[in-house]
């Protein structure tokens, strides 16, 4: 399989989610993953839903899913975290490789052409989405495992760089605001400005 094109399809599972499972109907307090959780550059929110629901064991997410909206789809997610029991919901597309493609390397993959799908399926005032003919028939180049696995880990690690230095920004910005308020309550006598 060196260097060869496969479909998505031959490579994964594709799990389309559309809404709730009604095959189970043992109902418990569940956590879910929308839409509105994905976030760019593999960014997850983590304050998931919590509703009580039948659970599809299909719907549960695993480490090393990789996540895509099926409506106004820009980019994916890929999981890293072995989540408990949180599961997928709300037009949602698990992708989860088969053990022979490296997971991060599928996910670069999709990540660089998730978004021209997403545009060319956009016409006029049509909200762009995936459809499962378009991505199960998604020809992806399959490189030699070790290839795989190293353009995978850059993607993934170049993904944590930017949550980091993001993050550092954020961090900065906090105390450049404590030390321009401290400055202003000194040179003011302890009148300070919470504005600030």
């Amino acid at each position: 399989m060196n260097n060869d094109f496969v479909y998505l399809k031959d490579i994964s599972e594709i799990k389309f989610i559309v809404g709730l499972s009604k095959s189970n109907t043992n109902t418990k307090s569940l956590k879910w993953i929308t839409a509105s959780h994905l976030l760019p550059d593999n960014n997850l929110s983590l304050d998931f839903d919590e509703k009580t629901n039948s659970m599809d064991e299909a719907q549960k997410i695993q480490k090393e899913d990789i996540l895509i909206k099926r409506i106004s789809p820009l980019y994916i997610n890929y999981i890293d975290i072995d989540f408990q029991d949180v599961y997928a919901y709300n037009n949602l597309i698990i992708v989860r490789p088969n053990k022979f493609t490296d997971s991060k390397y599928l996910a670069y993959i999709l990540n660089q052409i998730i978004k021209k799908i997403s545009l060319r399926t956009s016409i006029g005032a049509v909200m762009p989405s995936l459809g499962r003919c378009e991505l199960e028939t998604l020809k992806i180049s399959l490189l030699p495992t070790n290839k795989q696995k190293s353009i995978g880990e850059i993607w993934y690690y170049d993904n944590e760089k930017k949550k980091h230095l993001k993050r550092l920004t954020e961090l900065q910005s906090i105390k450049n605001s404590y030390m321009l308020n401290q400055y202003i309550m000194n040179k003011t006598g302890g009148i300070g400005n919470d504005n600030i």
